[in-house]
């Protein structure tokens, strides 16, 4: 969960280009494209959080530590479910069709 959490702070603050929050923003202000991020891990957590905190999208940007900490947490946890149901539904692949293949993205 560490490394998963960290890449998702990378996500939030990202060294170059748009955060994870404010692509959703941005996206966010077309509404045809609402029911798709619903579909999308990490968008849709951001949502739900923004939903429960009873805030809009746009001021997760501006989110405290403690709360910025919990969405974090919230989208780390999206992510690694995801990748859990993946190793869980494709079987084992061999190695050799992957040359190259760094391994899990969260260091698992």
């Amino acid at each position: 969960m560490k490394a998963a959490k960290a890449r998702v702070k990378q996500m939030l603050h990202p060294a170059a280009g748009l955060s994870i929050i404010e692509e959703l923003v941005h996206l966010w202000n077309q509404p045809q494209l609402r029911p798709i991020l619903e579909g999308i891990d990490g968008y849709r957590y951001a949502m739900l959080f923004a939903s429960q905190n009873q805030i809009t999208p746009d001021m997760l940007l501006q989110l405290g530590a403690d709360m910025e900490d919990k969405l974090a947490h919230g989208i780390a946890q999206e992510y690694l479910i995801h990748a859990r149901r993946q190793e869980q539904e494709f079987p084992s692949i061999n190695a050799v069709a992957f040359e190259g293949f760094e391994g899990h993205p969260f260091g698992m």
